[in-house]
């Protein structure tokens, strides 16, 4: 299983992303009780640090609060008997959506650890760490949360592999009740590529 996750991911990370990568498959391979997860020292706001430290396939720092929102989404959904209390999600314009997240944002921005910018061409403020957030994020990886983590990169490199549309079109697909109040035409995501930057 994990020469499949190794090839599979390997082909969407680019070279200066590998080392991180290899040392994290290093320690999944070299751990003794891979289920073994320090959830009850994590918070919401650790994972949302790790997230925005983790790379992402188009090797950009900054990231939007669409695929943040819909990461961490999907990382508490196949995760959620073994990360303990996380983010509440519900339907709305862009399918799953979590006020916390906003919350949480600016408070890590307050906290220096967070910084915030408006990306002309996307139409929103993208989000990416300081180095202090960096720091902080790399300091809850270690031999207790690196299964989960390697979940969440996974993750991640998928939500940004994907456009806005190709997004909420998997979303949608697997979770539908999240569509109900979607102002994107559901329907018409069928043809939807699900390639391609937006």
């Amino acid at each position: 299983m994990f020469e499949y996750f190794h090839d599979t991911v390997s082909q969407l990370i680019s070279t200066s992303f590998k080392f991180f990568y290899n040392k994290l498959l290093h320690l999944i391979l070299n751990q003794e009780d891979p289920h073994t997860v320090g959830e009850a020292q994590m918070q919401k706001q650790d994972w949302l640090l790790i997230y925005l430290d983790l790379p992402s396939t188009n090797e950009q720092s900054y990231i939007d609060p669409i695929r943040i929102q819909k990461g961490l989404f999907l990382f508490g959904m196949k995760n959620k008997e073994r990360i303990g209390a996380f983010y509440s999600f519900k339907p709305y314009l862009y399918g799953p959506y979590s006020p916390e997240i906003y919350k949480d944002l600016r408070e890590l921005q307050k906290q220096g650890l967070v910084l915030e910018q408006s990306i002309v061409r996307k139409g929103w403020n993208c989000y990416t760490l300081t180095k202090a957030g960096k720091l902080k994020a790399k300091s809850f990886i270690n031999n207790d949360t690196y299964p989960l983590v390697a979940k969440m990169a996974a993750i991640k490199l998928n939500v940004t592999k994907l456009s806005v549309l190709g997004l909420l079109k998997e979303i949608y697909e697997e979770y539908e009740d999240y569509a109900v109040k979607s102002i994107v035409n559901v329907e018409a995501l069928n043809d939807v590529s699900s390639g391609a930057e937006m």
